[in-house]
């Protein structure tokens, strides 16, 4: 009887933990669940925006932005930085600035006329006026790849 119900409980913790591995966008990263992992930002237009945050409170930022039909002309941008947690908060240090990213573990797809939610960022704050985040949405690259895109 024990040795059932322990299996009970082992059993989901077992499944939920292969299903987070497997979310890992890249080594070092885990699912975006307990916020490190790969997060970017869904968008129609010519740029991009991604996002990596570390265990090892390492942050790797990519921006770049294009003209229509010269994606391989793109300027684009990298930065390293590092982040620290306040509350549900990601203070992300990088470029001599301080951005704030508010985390929520189930940011709506509807943004992008999608159904369902999933682990996202969302910019809320900038010390500098060369603010990179505010404003913008990113979701979880893991999340992202279970949608079935029209």
């Amino acid at each position: 009887m024990r040795a059932g119900r322990n299996l009970r409980f082992l059993v989901p913790w077992v499944l939920s933990s292969i299903a987070l591995s497997s979310c890992a966008k890249q080594p070092g990263t885990t699912a975006c669940s307990d916020v490190t992992g790969h997060y970017e930002a869904v968008t129609e237009s010519e740029w991009l925006l991604e996002l990596t945050l570390g265990r090892d409170q390492s942050a790797e930022i990519v921006s770049a932005s294009w003209e229509a039909g010269k994606f391989d002309d793109r300027s684009e941008y990298r930065y390293r930085g590092v982040w620290t947690m306040d509350g549900d908060r990601v203070l992300l240090d990088f470029d001599e600035r301080t951005e704030t990213l508010q985390f929520s573990g189930a940011m709506s797809f509807e943004d992008f006329g999608q159904q369902g939610s999933g682990p996202g960022l969302r910019g809320v704050r900038s010390s500098s006026s060369r603010a990179l985040f505010v404003g913008q949405n990113l979701w979880c690259s893991a999340a992202l790849n279970t949608i079935r895109w029209p």
